[in-house]
C-alpha cells in the first residue's frame, strides 16, 4: 500500500483537519484525493477567483505547500511492521 493512500486513510486530510493547516474554512475544502500519475495527495479548495485571473494571488497553491509539507503523518503498527521487515 502506498504511503499516500495510508495518509489519506488516516483522516489527516479530511476537511476538518486540513482546513486550519492551509488557512481556509472547512466548508471551502472540496476534497482530498490521491493522484497516481504524480504519486501525490491533492487537496482541492473552492477558490474565490479563477486561476490565473488578474486578481489571483496563488495560481499553483504554493502558499499552502509549506504548511502541508510540515504536517506529521501518523504511523500505525501495520506500517511500522512493514517498514521494519524491509
Amino acid at each position: 500500500m502506498k504511503a499516500a493512500v495510508i495518509a489519506l486513510a488516516s483522516n489527516l486530510f479530511c476537511a476538518r483537519n486540513i482546513a486550519p493547516v492551509i488557512g481556509v474554512a472547512p466548508e471551502r475544502v472540496v476534497g482530498s484525493f490521491y493522484v497516481d500519475s504524480c504519486n501525490a495527495i491533492k487537496v482541492t479548495i473552492d477558490r474565490p477567483n479563477i486561476s490565473a485571473s488578474t486578481d489571483e494571488r496563488d495560481v499553483f497553491g504554493a502558499q499552502q505547500q509549506a504548511a502541508i509539507e510540515a504536517m506529521v503523518i501518523p504511523l500505525y503498527a501495520e506500517q511500522r511492521a512493514m517498514a521494519s521487515a524491509i
